[in-house]
């Protein structure tokens, strides 16, 4: 049987390899010694891990403990009476008049300085979505809490669309326009309870104006979006007024008449001559004007300003409108 056997033939440099592998793993040992063993921190400061239930919990012992400095998070700090007030300055411009705190008005219109000062907004885009220019408006008013208490000049300001690039500067407009006459051009100014109304199209009566106790009878004749106020003295005030309120024909014929209403139609025979006279004449717009232009509450609190345009300024829709200060600084924008 040992004649038989045959010799197992160990492989080629089987044992170079073995020798190799071990000098490596030795030369790690010695390393590991020479840095200090079991006695090295790192040893000791590891974080490991119990066997898993059931033989043992599985939580976490040893690990090196946690100083208060190990903690500590980079802060960085800022001194109590750091001075804020240029980023509000920022934010809401530089006026060019400081605030009076002892009048509500300041003496002269202010001027809008950007950016996004925010004491004028556009309040009212519902017109803006309109395509015909001469229902196309935006609202602008002050803002219900101002950094200044007014006026505020608007002539000049640049309404621009961000999207199509179309703008247009707010035109100068007519306190008191009187039809048949010339009107005198002046730079608009609004205060805190004030409003323009901006129309793309043309003005029915070719200028901008301001709207007072007679303006109804203005949108008589001619179309105005949004509608003009009716608010002029009746024409049965008008009548008692003139000297006429005991004449009982004309009262009674007065109370079908709609307030600001120029009366058109054939008038009545069995009213009085002084009576027909007066409908004829006085019920209108410009004698309605000599007539009450000095009254306290005569001028009301809105204007309405034309850009003058015959195409439509805004997009129905996906539009971004801003309202520009001479300086090109943005003092208000709104999009839908």
């Amino acid at each position: 049987m040992a004649k038989d056997a045959k010799e197992v033939k160990k492989p080629e440099g089987f044992n170079k390899d073995i020798m190799i592998f071990g000098g490596f793993f030795l030369g790690i040992i010695f390393l590991w010694l020479l840095s200090g063993g079991m006695n090295q921190e790192t040893a000791r400061s590891g974080v490991f891990i119990k066997a898993p239930s059931p033989v043992d919990s599985g939580a976490t012992y040893g690990g090196k403990p946690l100083l208060a400095k190990d903690t500590e998070k980079e802060s960085l700090s800022i001194p109590k009476t750091f001075d804020f007030s240029f980023l509000k300055n920022w934010a809401i411009g530089v006026k060019t008049k400081p605030l009076n705190t002892s009048d509500s008005r300041t003496d002269d219109p202010l001027p809008i300085i950007g950016p996004l000062t925010k004491d004028l907004v556009i309040d009212g885009i519902a017109g803006a979505r309109e395509s015909d220019p001469n229902s196309e408006y935006l609202r602008i008013a002050p803002n219900p809490t101002p950094t200044h208490l007014g006026p505020w000049n608007v002539s000049g300001l640049i309404l621009k669309s961000e999207v199509t690039g179309k703008q247009e500067t707010i035109p100068e407009a007519t306190l008191l326009p009187i039809l048949g006459e010339v009107p005198e051009l002046i730079k608009v100014a609004i205060g805190p309870k004030e409003a323009v109304i901006l129309t793309t199209g043309e003005s029915p009566i070719g200028t901008s104006f301001k709207t007072n106790m007679c303006s109804g009878y203005l949108g008589q004749f001619q179309d105005y979006t949004p509608l003009l106020r009716n608010e002029c003295p009746s024409a049965i005030e008008e009548i008692d007024a003139a000297g006429l309120g005991e004449d009982t024909s004309c009262v009674e014929f007065s109370k079908t008449m709609p307030r600001c209403r120029a009366f058109i139609g054939t008038v009545p025979k069995k009213l009085s001559t002084e009576c027909k006279a007066f409908i004829t004449r006085d019920l209108t717009y410009n004698k309605c004007v000599t007539k009450h232009k000095d009254n306290a509450d005569f001028y009301k609190d809105e204007w309405r300003i034309f850009l003058g345009r015959n195409t439509e300024m805004w997009k129905n829709k996906n539009e971004i409108i801003k309202i520009i200060d001479r300086n090109g600084d943005v003092v208000d924008a709104v999009t839908y």
